[in-house]
């Protein structure tokens, strides 16, 4: 929580918690938080809400066709695993 106030509403730049991490050469393997961390807080919110905002429109054409079951299991997979 520490890395994420320190970094303020800017952000500490594109790999910079690479480069201040506590562990030399790792970066941060959430992408949210990463987001949030190197571009800040106004750019983390809007990944946030535009995935949220996609979950919503794949949801609601999910029982439309099959095809879009896939949509949406890939969209969780991506925002949860990567």
């Amino acid at each position: 929580m520490r890395p994420l106030l320190a970094a303020g509403p800017s952000g500490i730049s594109l790999d910079g918690f690479e480069a201040t991490g506590c562990i030399e050469s790792i970066g941060v393997h959430n992408v949210f938080l990463r987001a949030a961390l190197e571009f800040g807080w106004l750019a983390g919110l809007a990944l946030v809400a535009l995935v949220i905002g996609g979950w919503r429109v794949v949801r609601e054409l999910t029982p439309i066709a099959p095809e879009y079951c896939f949509v949406a299991a890939a969209l969780v997979y991506v925002a949860t695993v990567r």
